[in-house]
């Protein structure tokens, strides 16, 4: 039996649906308990009671609802046919989907669209206005309106360099254009998009950087994305430009940004998501000059398990039909 902190991120349960026929899903996630109650909402749910993590009674599991899921929970389960993702990303399942081909993925797409481009809006705001100076203004009881107070250029002469025009890209660039920004991108598939002057191509990303004055990071973790970002990029920036990484931590070269930042490559960085979550006490990132960390938030939302866990249910309504379920993901593509 696994250990019981462990087995509270676990719930197995049988989901019967209008037609009578039944799904076993497996929730891993530290609130099933809240995704069971807003899935019985929706369908019918029986808990199934008894199961053991590592042995052999999972191999009649259909569905896994998760974020990611540790290896040698995923062998054990031989009848797996769909994952459907708590987040936006798939990262996670790609290495056992590709070993085991035939299984489906879903995920959360848009789903945290609005709330990454907020993040990525509020460290535009913060940098252009300095306020990590002005915090630390603040912590010493100190009033100096006029160092280092950014009055020109105004926001509005400002260009925002998006990585990524997926959903949360598209979403950053209406919020930047909203301040009257220009604002340049990268698609794999160069057409004119709304709300951004120029659209690039991926192997173009230097002429992205060399405009740019905010840098946002949002492209989804895949073979080609990974270290996707390192000295060659910083090089490439302005020195007073600001990464933004909404995205991965291992989309950037780590070691390379502290360099960069220290060396001042660059003028700072928004970080919300590093290689290795939650972010060790004795990073270097937390004492890293001009940088700005949060927890990982760009996904969340105040109805967060309840939006997840009702696209599910919509999901397992109408599964196998892939015509009608939301989110389907091309496991070639990663994402």
């Amino acid at each position: 039996m696994a250990e019981r902190g462990e087995r509270n991120r676990y719930r197995l349960i049988d989901v019967y649906r209008a037609d009578g026929s039944r799904l076993r899903l497996l929730i891993h996630h530290p609130k099933c308990r809240e995704h069971v109650e807003v899935i019985r909402r929706h369908l019918r749910v029986e808990d199934v009671t008894g199961y053991q993590l590592h042995d052999e009674t999972l191999s009649d599991v259909d569905v896994l609802f998760a974020f990611q899921c540790p290896d040698e929970v995923l062998a054990r389960l031989t009848s797996l046919k769909w994952i459907q993702s708590t987040g936006t990303g798939i990262d996670a399942f790609l290495g056992h989907c590709r070993k085991n081909p035939g299984i489906m993925v879903t995920a959360a797409k848009g789903f945290a669209a609005e709330t990454a481009a907020s993040v990525v809006l509020m460290a535009t705001l913060a940098f252009h206005w300095n306020l990590l100076g002005r915090l630390r203004d603040q912590q010493k009881h100190h009033w100096e309106p006029h160092t280092n107070y950014t009055l020109e250029p105004l926001i509005s002469t400002r260009t925002m360099g998006v990585v990524g025009l997926g959903q949360i890209g598209m979403t950053i660039a209406g919020h930047a254009k909203q301040l009257g920004m220009r604002v340049v991108g990268t698609k794999r598939q160069a057409t004119q998009i709304a709300n951004v002057d120029v659209v690039y191509p991926p192997e173009e990303l230097n002429r992205l950087l060399g405009e740019s004055d905010f840098v946002a990071l949002v492209v989804p973790l895949v073979a080609t994305t990974r270290l996707l970002f390192g000295a060659a990029q910083f090089n490439a920036m302005k020195r007073t430009a600001v990464l933004i990484n909404v995205a991965r931590g291992e989309v950037v070269d780590e070691t390379a940004l502290l360099s960069a930042l220290r060396e001042g490559t660059i003028a700072g960085a928004a970080l919300d998501v590093f290689s290795v979550e939650p972010l060790p006490p004795d990073s270097p990132f937390w004492s890293a000059p001009n940088t700005l960390i949060t927890p990982h938030i760009g996904g969340n939302r105040i109805d967060t398990y309840d939006a997840s866990a009702t696209l599910l249910a919509n999901n397992l309504k109408v599964y196998p039909d892939q015509r009608q379920m939301r989110g389907l993901c091309d496991i070639g593509l990663g994402y």
